[in-house]
């Protein structure tokens, strides 16, 4: 009897093996599409998150200035009086960045009379016949000092980054 049970599937798989092919591939395509969705909505908040930080960088939030205001930033002293140094939202830290144009000191012609550490260097306006720099201020640098290197500050508040866990 015990035999006959055990052999009775395989002799059944062989008899109708088109049925049992069928049921096979059916069962496989069954568990391989919800193995398939459940780690993709696993990983969907991941794949969700890499797409905002690329779009926006790796912040959470954004806090500007209100249109209403005549600053662009805010004011982070101000902030952290209205609302204390412990405050759930004083766990952010201001971030400024920008692009700076550099001109190397040695570079500058000296023996032209220009020296670009003294305050009375062109670049901060007109010479006296009201033509050197024009409209251009940075114009007169270029003259006497040659090509500038273009580079990327970004200023961050260290303790601020430190104290939310960032530093």
């Amino acid at each position: 009897q015990m035999t006959l049970n055990a052999n009775f599937p395989r002799r059944e798989a062989v008899r109708n093996t088109c049925n049992f092919c069928l049921g096979f591939v059916s069962c496989l395509l069954a568990v391989t599409l919800v193995a398939t969705a459940h780690t993709t909505y696993r990983f969907a908040p991941i794949f969700f998150l890499s797409i905002a930080e690329y779009t926006a960088g790796e912040q959470d939030v954004e806090v500007t200035a209100g249109t209403w205001t005549s600053s662009h930033h805010l004011n982070y002293t101000q902030v952290m009086q209205t609302l204390g140094s412990e405050h759930e939202f004083n766990y952010s830290a201001p971030r400024h960045g920008g692009e700076l144009l550099l001109w190397a000191n040695e570079g500058c012609n000296a023996s032209a009379g220009f020296n670009p550490a003294m305050q009375q260097h062109l670049y901060r306006g007109p010479d006296g016949d009201g033509q050197g720099c024009g409209t251009r201020p940075e114009g007169c640098l270029e003259k006497y000092c040659g090509e500038a290197t273009t580079a990327v500050y970004f200023a961050i508040d260290a303790e601020k980054e430190y104290r939310m866990g960032l530093g």
